[in-house]
């Protein structure tokens, strides 16, 4: 989507202005498409997405459908956006190979089952605003100087400020700094015994050299 379609949504111009071709207002049923899918009504889902895709607007109809993705499903089904972006990705390549691409006025008609197919996923996908809910909550509480500092431990030698302190390699390798340290990690999973994590600290600390930034 480029500027001036973007411009042309806010403004309601352009193609958000036109009637689809069944006379829908078509910023009504790219509006219904999101809020039925929020309600989990598959059926209406895709009637509107067919009216869309039909009235020359499937490109905006998978701009609606990525947004959805994150917006409305977000982490309760965090491969929805992966699973929108493969029908994608397949509908750009029927298109690039076929022989004739068919047209309403100068808008290209989408392969209409990679779109119903995504707007069904989506519509009967487990949904969690959490994220459209936190990123409302950080822009209000940031506009209001509410700000989270800088811990000690993010200060290590990938920052001037722990340069500046000569925090190096040793320091953000270290074990003995344990969640103090910069390569600390929560929530860790073992894999395969931890192999490599055993044989990195046998030979810890590294021969004095600043080749590869250990020092």
């Amino acid at each position: 989507m480029t500027i001036s379609d973007l411009e042309g949504e806010q403004m309601a111009v352009g193609p958000w202005a036109m009637k689809t071709v069944s006379g829908y207002p078509a910023d009504e049923v790219i509006s219904s498409i999101q809020k039925c899918i929020r309600r989990g009504m598959s059926d209406e889902t895709l009637f509107f997405v067919t009216e869309a895709n039909a009235s020359g607007l499937g490109a905006w109809v998978w701009r609606r459908l990525m947004i959805t993705a994150s917006e409305d499903v977000g982490l309760a089904d965090p491969q929805a956006a992966v699973i929108v972006n493969s029908l994608y990705q397949i509908s750009l390549v029927l298109l690039a190979h076929a022989k004739t691409v068919k047209k309403v006025g100068d808008k290209t008609l989408w392969p209409s089952l990679m779109l119903l197919e995504a707007a069904w996923y989506l519509s009967r996908a487990p949904k969690s605003r959490e994220l459209a809910d936190a990123e409302c909550t950080l822009i209000i509480t940031r506009h209001h100087g509410e700000l989270v500092p800088v811990a000690d431990w993010a200060k290590d030698q990938h920052t001037a400020s722990g340069r500046a302190m000569g925090r190096g390699g040793l320091h953000f390798g270290d074990p003995s700094f344990g969640k103090d340290g910069g390569a600390w990690i929560e929530n860790h999973v073992e894999i395969d015994g931890d192999v490599w994590f055993k044989r990195f600290y046998k030979v810890w600390p590294p021969v004095p050299y600043s080749g590869r930034g250990l020092l």
